[in-house]
């Protein structure tokens, strides 16, 4: 048997968690949310204010803020803390304390409980449009009786083609009832997921508020999103292959410039296609950042199509001086490399032969 044996620490370097934390919470959570969690606990414990920017936790972790904010509101929802939306930058917390066990056993069982103590509050900032809490044990018994609720259970089964667990049917409930998805929408929501091969709760309720941030309430206005979201893959894969990259998706740095190009300059798929062409005709390994040098410099030259790509090319090519004719000459050190002479070699036969004449005469 292998033993595992902590290393010493100092006591004042130690960051303390609750048994309860670690019996209750900590097998069931995901382990992102449970590293952020401990995260802020340490940064927390090194705060002389008891304040702890979002970003820093972000930045410790190097992930984003919404990642980090979607992590603390999963805390809230067991219970952990409460959140309350302002316009600070920071994360305030007096205790991080956990609730008594008494809730925490009630909540386990279903069974009523004392009030727990006060939980920590978070001010968060700049993460969208306010989200509604997860309904109610009672609220979701409720609507697990309404048959527009029990239809979408049987879609999300159908294509998810599993038997749903508990998390799916409370995601389906939260997109019906709190953010107030009708039911055509979250139809089209369960059939989405599911094309894109990923059934899990998790990612069907990272669209589902998606979504619900950028405002979408309809099944037109969801098509319609997606539609441009599908149009922008297909753009970002064009633009990959016509520089002879296949075989992967592009990653963020790449997204970004092609946005720039696609977006910002608006320019036409065939003028950047067409970047990408000199690209692969001009570099070893063709690159985005190599073809976006040449749409740059373009942009800055207020090209808009391929008649204005013409044009700059030809006023380039009136700017550039002819070359003068190079006399031709062997390489440095070979056996041609000095003036060579010049023989009548039809003179030289005719003295040949009379020298041969008088020898013969003679």
């Amino acid at each position: 048997m292998v033993a595992i044996v902590p290393s010493g620490a100092e006591p004042h370097d130690m960051t303390v968690l609750s048994g309860e934390f670690l019996d209750v919470y900590l097998p069931k959570a995901n382990g992102e949310f449970v590293k952020i969690y401990l995260c802020y606990l340490r940064l927390l414990q090194k705060s002389a204010d008891k304040e702890v920017a979002v970003s820093d936790i972000a930045d410790r972790l190097s992930c984003t803020e919404r990642d980090v904010v979607r992590a603390l509101r999963y805390w809230e929802g067991e219970g952990l803390i409460s959140l309350a939306e302002k316009d600070a930058a920071r994360v305030r917390d007096a205790s991080a304390a956990l609730p008594e066990k008494s809730a925490v056993r009630g909540k386990l069982s279903g069974e009523a409980s004392s009030p727990a103590k006060p939980t920590p509050s978070f001010t968060l900032h700049g993460e969208g449009p306010e989200r509604p809490a997860q309904p109610s044990r009672e609220e979701f018994e409720e609507l697990e009786k309404k048959e527009e609720v029990r239809d979408l259970n049987f879609i999300a089964e159908h294509y998810f083609q599993r038997t749903l667990t508990k998390k799916d049917l409370e995601t389906i409930a939260y997109c019906y009832d709190a953010l107030h998805f009708p039911y055509e929408l979250v139809d089209y929501l369960i059939e989405y997921c599911a094309d894109q091969g990923k059934t899990s709760h998790r990612y069907l309720l990272t669209v589902a508020l998606r979504w619900h941030d950028d405002g979408i309430s309809s099944l037109q206005e969801a098509k319609n999103l997606t539609d441009r979201y599908q149009r922008e893959q297909r753009q970002y894969f064009d633009i990959l292959h016509a520089l002879g990259i296949s075989g992967r998706s592009p990653i963020t740095k790449e997204v970004q410039l092609m946005d720039r190009w696609l977006k910002d300059y608006a320019l036409p798929m065939e003028v950047i296609k067409e970047a990408c062409a000199r690209t692969v005709l001009a570099a070893s390994r063709p690159t985005l950042a190599y073809a976006g040098k040449i749409l740059d410099k373009w942009h800055a030259a207020g090209v808009r199509s391929m008649e204005d790509v013409a044009r700059l090319d030809a006023e380039t090519e009136k700017k550039t001086p002819a070359a003068a004719p190079v006399k031709k000459k062997g390489a440095p050190g070979s056996f041609c490399d000095y003036e060579q002479r010049s023989f009548d070699y039809s003179q030289a036969e005719k003295l040949l032969r009379g020298y041969t004449q008088k020898e013969e005469c003679g």
